[in-house]
C-alpha cells in the first residue's frame, strides 16, 4: 500500500506492479527463401515481476536437411540492471523432430522450456539446435541464437 500526502489530507492507494515485458524474436541460421532451405531459430522471453519463462522454436524450410534427427535446447541469461555478471537459468532438451516432419509448412510449435521466479532484472533466451543424420547419435549440425534482453520495468 501506498500512502499519497496532499496537502493536509492524505490518500491511500495500491502499489501497481511492474508491467510484463516480452519479446519475440527469430534469427535465420542458414538458406533462402528462394531455395527453400531457410533454418530459423526463436525465442519468446516474458519477464513479469519476479516471474520469467521462456519459449523456444526451430523452423525448417521443406528442403532444409536431410537430418533423420534433431534436438532443441534453450535457457535464459539473467542479469541486473548495470551490472556486466550474469547467470543463467536450467537448460531443457526437447525432440524436435516434429519440427523436421512438418518443415516448409510454417506451423510455429513453441517447446516451454523454463518458467520460474527470478531476483533478476533482465533476461534473455537461448536456443541451440543439432542434426543428427543417419541414425547417428551424435551432432552433425549445431546452430544456436540469444535473443535480445528483456528488461523489467
Amino acid at each position: 500500500m501506498v500512502a499519497v500526502v496532499a496537502g493536509a489530507s492524505a490518500v491511500l492507494g495500491f502499489a501497481t506492479p511492474a508491467l510484463a515485458q516480452s519479446n519475440e524474436s527469430w534469427y535465420r541460421v542458414g538458406g533462402t527463401e528462394a531455395q527453400r532451405n531457410t533454418i530459423d531459430l526463436g525465442v519468446s522471453v516474458s519477464l513479469y515481476d519476479d516471474l520469467v519463462s521462456l519459449k523456444t522454436d526451430v523452423m525448417f524450410g521443406s528442403a532444409a536437411t536431410s537430418a533423420t534427427g534433431c534436438k532443441i535446447t534453450g535457457w535464459l541469461i539473467l542479469r541486473n540492471w548495470g551490472q556486466t555478471s550474469t547467470w543463467e537459468g536450467p537448460r531443457n532438451t526437447f525432440d524436435c523432430r516434429y519440427s523436421l516432419d512438418t518443415a516448409g509448412t510454417a506451423i510455429v510449435h513453441w517447446w516451454q522450456n523454463w518458467s520460474g521466479y527470478t531476483s533478476a532484472q533482465g533476461a534473455s533466451g537461448r536456443v541451440c539446435v543439432d542434426l543428427y543424420y543417419n541414425g547417428s547419435s551424435s551432432s552433425g549440425w549445431q546452430r544456436c541464437y540469444t535473443g535480445p534482453v528483456v528488461w523489467e520495468n
